[in-house]
């Protein structure tokens, strides 16, 4: 089969599409023939050794995916033939990719698998954030940084879709009209005005959900908008910082630090993540939910979509058709 591989850790330039061995699905696991592959930031923390879960070259890149199975162990409740979904630890980027059945997805007729493959990770993890770690209520305040990349546009999606009031925190213009059409009810350009004096303005009775992929400069503002109760939601540090909170400042009002990790799901509430994917189709299906796909691209063209993801040029989600 021919896969995208990395055979030492670099930047993206060095993978090379070669043909490999099909894999061997092991014991509660199922053999996919890929048809779509999303592109993440985790894809470019991986290549380079950078990511807290680790792939010993050589590997292939790639974590969600849809196709149609090929082969299940006995007892599954796929098979051959069957639409699917699926979080992969690596492997995406392939003509086929072996999944652990816990993290397979029935996908509904009617559904797009290149929309699909690529929104599946960020929406599944923005929507376990919000709706189970940060409890978000309907009517309450959300602000999300880094409002344009993959998990902070799915927040605002499926914030808005909750009922949440959401402001929407990113660089530029453009990246603001994507959120903006995804019913962010505020718009705040970081890089032209100075966010702590905007929340003071916007949002004087304080943030209720904070939900940071970004971990970067705007943390210290962020936090302290938190209102009373106030949930500071960690998901991911792509701005290369590791945000410090003062314990006093959480006790005072009665605020919350939260962490959130999709493998917590993935291994030990698998009953939550598949449930969020059902919200996910729902919402697909009659449209309250309307993913951005910036690209699209074969094997040979995943490469160049990492880099993009790399010089920040990336919105939304890419994706590799197979």
């Amino acid at each position: 089969m021919r896969a995208l591989v990395c055979r030492g850790y670099g930047d993206p330039e060095q993978l090379q599409v070669e043909d490999v061995e099909i894999p061997v699905p092991k014991e509660e696991q199922v053999l996919i023939k890929v048809i779509a592959a999303g592109v993440s930031y985790v894809d470019s923390m991986m290549i380079r050794d950078l990511h807290q879960n680790k792939h010993p070259v050589p590997f292939v890149p790639g974590t969600e995916l849809t196709g149609r199975v090929v082969a299940a162990h006995p007892g599954s409740r796929f098979a051959e033939g069957d639409r699917v979904a699926a979080l992969v630890w690596d492997g995406g980027h392939a003509e086929y990719a072996v999944a652990n059945e816990n993290e397979v997805f029935a996908l509904p007729e009617g559904l797009d698998p290149v929309t699909v493959a690529a929104c599946l990770s960020v929406y599944l993890t923005s929507g376990l954030a919000l709706r189970h770690r940060a409890g978000l209520q309907q009517g309450e305040m959300l602000l999300v940084l880094g409002a344009a990349g993959g998990t902070g546009l799915a927040a605002v999606d499926i914030g808005h879709a909750l009922g949440a009031r959401v402001l929407a925190a990113a660089s530029n213009p453009e990246k603001l009209a994507l959120a903006d059409q995804r019913g962010a009810e505020w718009l705040i350009n970081y890089h032209r005005e100075d966010l702590k004096e905007a929340l003071r303005r916007t949002t004087p009775d304080g943030i209720d959900v904070v939900f940071d992929p970004v971990a970067g400069p705007l943390f210290e503002a962020a936090n302290g908008a938190l209102a009373w109760n106030g949930r500071y939601l960690i998901v991911g540090f792509t701005g290369g910082m590791i945000p410090q909170f003062a314990a006093n400042r959480l006790l005072v009002k009665n605020r919350s630090a939260l962490g959130f990790s999709i493998r917590h799901y993935i291994r030990n509430d698998n009953d939550k993540l598949q449930s969020e994917a059902q919200h996910l189709f729902t919402g697909l299906l009659n449209s309250r939910l309307h993913p951005h796909v910036s690209a699209a691209g074969n094997l040979h063209e995943a490469p160049g979509m990492i880099r993009r993801i790399l010089d920040r040029k990336a919105t939304g989600k890419m994706v590799v058709v197979v």
